[in-house]
């Protein structure tokens, strides 16, 4: 009977450079490698022959490598002791997965849109929490005011709110975004990190920052002020005997704490010296009939009147204002808004500047100089009605990623993002 043996086994994965000569491998491949050659040398002094496929010698390299294996179902044959064995190495297919230029094997990835946990557990919230867990942990009043502004800032769209960037449920990551900005329960990544399935630092962020794109882009689409005739329907009786036939809007600066920058430049573009400290400054409105909204952050060093000109929202303003048509004695006409500022501002030319709209302040005086009646009545009655702006100011830094200021660790886009988008959230979770 005539058994043949064929010895087919994987190659290592390479040098990293092209050696000139073999490896001898480790021990056990010197120990095979000895063996190998006394046997050679003893047939050479014998005059016996091998045969023309070397079946013996195979064969006998084959039962050492087996025998000395540790792990039975990964045998590897070094170069040198197949070169003693005059054995060749067969590699199969594995210089299909080879890349040009590169020693390494790729495998190939299979891709697939189906996220997984990394372990079998259940989802960390799920609908039907009570109202007090979501006021709590999102600021939310209850879960249907949360899923009700889902919807909105999603417009409806379904595939929308089930996009998902991890393997956590869709109402997960919307809650897993809106407990992080509210900053109460969770007030550090790590903290995200081990509540939802211990999550990457980078798919955390992932989530957080496409909510938020989604958010605002929700944010853009809208109208930046309630119309004339909504602004009228929603505000209270004492606003339309005030205020009647006119379009009002309070407008106010506020200041986002920062930490001190190293940079010298920053530190004195950022240090407001009303504050004392460095900081971020933007522009808040709130109209009549409770419609809130914020604009862009700037650096603390800008005064309110340069802002109030610069900004860009005395000019949307202008185009909303011509755009808004109000019906008067049968005839469509446009409605100037009327600014209310606290006295730090000098704007009424800017505001003239832009579509004539108009401006109305506290009266100023100089020192030691007192107010008529006239003018002390019209400074109470303006500071009487900013007591509702100032209320807005309050809530605009409600969430705890706000309040707790701009870290040296934070993302200054992603911060501009979650203060201007927060606002807009805050229309859809307080009363007015």
């Amino acid at each position: 009977m005539h058994v043949t043996y064929k010895l087919v086994v994987p190659s290592g994965a390479g040098p990293s450079t092209e050696s000139k000569t073999l490896s001898r491998g480790t021990g056990r491949d010197r120990g095979v490698r000895k063996v190998l050659d006394k046997i050679l040398v003893e047939d050479k002094k014998s005059g016996k022959k091998k045969s023309g496929k070397d079946e013996d010698w195979a064969m006998c390299a084959q039962q050492m490598a087996e025998e000395s294996c540790p792990d039975q179902s990964r045998i590897q044959l070094n170069p040198s002791v197949a070169a003693a064995a005059k054995i060749p190495l067969k590699k199969g297919n594995a210089d299909d997965f080879l890349q040009d230029g590169k020693m390494f094997r790729a495998t190939p990835v299979t891709e697939t849109k189906h996220l997984r946990r990394k372990v079998d557990a259940s989802p960390v919230v799920q609908p039907g929490m009570s109202d007090s867990e979501v006021k709590r942990r999102t600021g939310f009043p209850n879960e249907s005011t949360m899923l009700s502004y889902i919807i909105v800032a999603c417009d409806g769209d379904i595939n929308i709110i089930k996009q998902r960037q991890t393997s956590l449920t869709w109402y997960e990551e919307w809650f897993m975004m809106f407990e992080y900005i509210w900053n109460r329960s969770l007030t550090r990544l790590e903290d995200v990190q081990k509540t939802f399935s211990d999550l990457r630092l980078e798919d955390v962020l992932r989530v957080v920052d496409a909510k938020i794109d989604i958010c605002s882009t929700s944010r853009d689409s809208w109208p930046m002020f309630a119309s004339f005739e909504e602004d009228k329907a929603l505000q209270k009786d004492k606003w339309a005997s005030r205020y009647n036939a006119m379009r009002p809007v309070m407008w106010d600066m506020t200041g986002i704490s920062a930490y001190a920058f190293s940079s010298a430049d920053l530190q004195r573009l950022t240090f407001s010296s009303y504050y004392s400290e460095n900081c971020f400054k933007a522009g808040i409105f709130c109209q009549p009939c409770g419609w809130m909204g914020t604009t862009d952050l700037w650096t603390g060093g800008v005064s309110d009147s340069d802002y109030n000109r610069r900004a860009g929202y005395l000019k949307k303003q202008q185009r909303f204002q011509e755009n808004d048509l109000v019906e008067t004695d049968g005839e469509r006409r446009g409605v100037r808004f009327l600014n209310i500022y606290d006295k730090g501002y000098r704007a009424k030319m800017a505001a003239w500047e832009n579509g004539r709209q108009l401006v109305l302040q506290p009266d100023f005086k100089e020192s030691d100089k007192t107010f008529n009646r006239d003018q002390t009545i019209s400074s109470a009655s303006v500071a009487s009605d900013r007591g509702g702006n100032e209320r807005v100011v309050n809530v605009s830094k409600r969430a705890g990623l706000i309040s707790k200021g701009f870290q040296s660790n934070a993302d200054p886009t992603r911060f501009n993002k979650v203060w201007l988008t927060w606002s807009f959230q805050a229309n859809f979770m307080f009363d007015r």
